[in-house]
């Protein structure tokens, strides 16, 4: 029974111990070395003077703390050196200390493993034992420079190293980080939350997510919007970027990776759906094509051969008159919407939620074809035949939303050009008719009508 009571007394002690938080060793700082090498621990060293306010509110506040005392204690033999008395000076001006309090982390052999000046918060404090840690256990801060430089492909040290690295180097890394992993890892659900991250185009990666996606047809809803839709997004966006820099040897890469899962769910959608918050990068390969060679327009014939078979397509594949029809619905609520007393917060919701829809749908594909007629306008010869052409098509982009005020400006613009004022003037004349119901804001609306007006008086071209 003795035994028992003096055991739970030793446990009640220990309990308390780690509930005071730091336990600080005392001695010179050679025995704290022979102390550490003994116990085959690293060293903490709080670098302190009498005088220092920030060196005091450390104490007081985050060593006693218990999470701190427990992450320090289990990892570090714990030392306290005051810079202006003892040893102190000497060992101070050994690790280069410039101010207080310092926090010096060494091995037991004296080497500065990693040395920060300043108080912090707990979580701080404790992230820069783990910050040594994770130093000490690939050989120092040296060694894993190098390791990183080198390309290692070492999932354990990636995701530690991801996970102490500032943001510039996480960014830099994190394309590593995922190839690394094993495919067990890397197409697991989770996994799809982090592609969603601030992710560098790497072609290997990219290559090993549109491969294994494609033999993962057969997953279900939950995987297919949150991993396979992510990849797609990312896929996207990459295209905005190649198309930007006019990279075409990036831009012919991830045609044949966004080919891989072009049939997947919720890996495309048609040209004319395309939406904001998804991008070009969900539409087909002639129109990813025509976005890239209008942007860079220094392959003409090719510009050529691929618009006009696929404008034609369109018009028969996907005709006004049934992308208008789903609209008709759309645009009779959003008019009741605006009608009568005013409304409560909930209906305004709903109206500018009808209203967004209304004016966006099919907006990405009327701009896009806007840009290929103005340059296609440009490399043609300007013969009857090409006129036509342009127009037909120019009407068939506002005609798609004939609600989109940015569209109905960039097409009359277009007829303008070609010399059809008088088909400009008549949709312009369409949709102010129409206004009302639009709840247009005033200044959009006096900036059609002065359109209109210098296009009557012929000022305009």
């Amino acid at each position: 029974m003795r035994k028992i009571i003096l055991l739970n007394l030793l446990l009640l002690k220990a309990a308390f111990v780690l509930a005071q938080g730091i336990s600080f060793s005392e001695g010179s700082f050679k025995e704290i070395q022979n102390l550490a090498k003994e116990r085959d621990k690293l060293i903490f060293v709080d670098v302190y003077t009498d005088w220092c306010g920030p060196c005091k509110k450390m104490s007081k506040d985050i060593f006693p703390l218990s999470e701190v005392g427990n992450f320090y204690n289990e990892r570090f033999v714990n030392y306290k050196l005051n810079a202006e008395k003892g040893e102190g000076p000497e060992l101070a001006k050994k690790w280069g200390i410039m101010g207080y309090p310092t926090f010096v982390f060494l091995d037991y052999s004296g080497k500065v493993i990693y040395s920060i000046a300043g108080s912090v918060d707990k979580d701080k404090f404790i992230e820069f034992g783990k910050t040594v840690s994770f130093f000490n256990k690939y050989g120092g801060r040296d060694k894993i420079d190098e390791m990183v430089k080198s390309g290692s492909d070492n999932y354990e040290f990636l995701k530690e190293y991801y996970e102490f690295a500032d943001t510039r180097s996480k960014k830099s890394i994190y394309a590593k980080l995922l190839l690394s992993m094993p495919d067990s890892v890397l197409f697991a659900l989770e996994t799809g939350e982090m592609i969603n991250k601030d992710l560098i185009y790497d072609r290997s990666l990219m290559d090993r997510l549109t491969i294994g996606l494609a033999d993962r047809s057969n997953r279900d809803g939950n995987y297919i919007f949150s991993y396979t839709f992510p990849v797609v997004r990312k896929i996207s966006l990459f295209f905005e970027d190649a198309i930007a820099k006019e990279d075409l040897e990036m831009f012919n890469q991830l045609v044949e990776q966004k080919k891989r899962i072009a049939k997947l769910p919720q890996a495309s959608d048609k040209d004319e759906n395309l939406i904001d918050g998804r991008g070009i990068g969900f539409g087909s390969e002639e129109l990813l094509r025509l976005s890239f060679l209008s942007e860079t327009q220094d392959d003409e014939d090719s510009f050529k051969s691929i618009l006009v078979p696929y404008m034609e397509g369109q018009l028969v594949n996907a005709p006004v008159n049934t992308l208008v029809a789903k609209l008709a619905d759309r645009f009779k609520l959003y008019s009741a919407l605006h009608s009568g007393s005013e409304k409560s917060n909930k209906e305004s919701t709903v109206s500018q939620l009808v209203g967004d829809d209304l004016f966006n749908r099919h907006s990405i594909y009327s701009k896009l074809i806007c840009k290929w007629i103005n340059y296609y306008w440009l490399i043609s010869p300007s013969d009857k035949t090409i006129k036509k052409q342009c127009a037909n098509w120019a009407l068939y982009a506002y005609n798609i939303n004939p609600y989109n005020y940015e569209s109905l400006i960039q097409v009359s613009n277009i007829l303008v050009k070609l010399g059809e004022p008088k088909k400009a003037i008549e949709i312009i004349k369409n949709y102010l008719a129409m206004s009302d119901n639009l709840n247009l804001k005033k200044k959009v609306e006096r900036r059609i009508k002065n359109l209109l007006l210098m296009i009557s008086k012929k000022k305009y071209y």
